[in-house]
């Protein structure tokens, strides 16, 4: 697992500059290009991933925002007000994860004979290796 923290560069000129809505412009951009490749939330379900903590999940961004925003504590304005925490899977970790959801996909169409096809088994697997990572890393 490949952990790294970065530390958000807070504008000492502007205050208002110093909130973390740009970090959620980018991951929203980002969860756009997800959902436009051929994924499982690009068609019919136009599913939001979304943002969660330890409680709860689909958090709506204004929340997160204002939340980490007023979480400044003794910090003043030239410090940093967040970090961002990247938590990247090794291949190998990657590949044990896949080969889980194949295992338990495998099993539950022999056992409840299933008959699935290409496109449900795909979006079936991209959903459950969405759950999986959120798990994996954390959540």
């Amino acid at each position: 697992m490949y952990i790294n923290f970065t530390p958000h560069k807070a504008n000492v000129n502007n205050s208002s500059a110093s909130s973390c809505a740009n970090i959620f412009e980018y991951l929203e951009k980002e969860e756009r290009g997800f959902v436009e490749e051929d994924s499982f939330f690009k068609e019919e379900n136009n599913e939001s991933i979304g943002f969660f903590n330890q409680e709860n999940i689909n958090l709506s961004k204004e929340d997160v925002i204002q939340n980490i925003d007023e979480n400044r504590g003794k910090r003043g304005v030239k410090e940093s007000n967040f970090y961002m925490i990247n938590i990247s899977p090794s291949y190998l970790e990657q590949k044990h994860l896949i080969k889980r959801v194949d295992q338990f996909l495998e099993e539950k169409i022999i056992n409840e004979k299933l008959k699935l096809s290409e496109k449900d088994l795909i979006a079936a697997r991209d959903v459950m290796m969405r759950d999986l990572l959120m798990n994996y890393s954390g959540k």
